[in-house]
């Protein structure tokens, strides 16, 4: 199977990420989503607080994958990252990873 291309974000539309699904790696485009996100974030004069609950679900979930994947749970925690740590089960089970969510929530239960 051809490596799809990396997509850089450079200020996309959802549309435009999204016609991009068949073109370019899936990671790269869930990248430039959160890219795009924080981008919102730090423009608005509210920060994070501007954001739907949709837009800090992709935040709490790619900043959980890309820790984790990284430097385990500790990572998670100690990194500005923990601050999704209130929000991440519930994200987990929203977006159907229901055992990465229990794996999640014993790792929270042990802090």
């Amino acid at each position: 199977m051809e490596r799809l291309p990396r997509l850089d974000y450079t200020g996309q539309t959802t549309s435009e990420l999204i016609a991009c699904k068949n073109s370019h790696s899936i990671d790269s485009l869930l990248c430039a989503f959160e890219w795009g996100i924080q981008a919102k974030a730090k423009a608005g004069p509210a920060g994070e607080g501007s954001l739907t609950g949709e837009e800090r679900l992709v935040l709490a979930v790619m900043a959980l994958n890309r820790e984790v994947n990284n430097g385990g749970y500790d990572q998670f925690f100690v990194n500005s990252s923990r601050r999704f740590v209130p929000i991440i089960v519930d994200s987990l089970r929203r977006i159907g990873c229901a055992a990465t969510a229990a794996i999640t929530e014993r790792a929270i239960a042990a802090l």
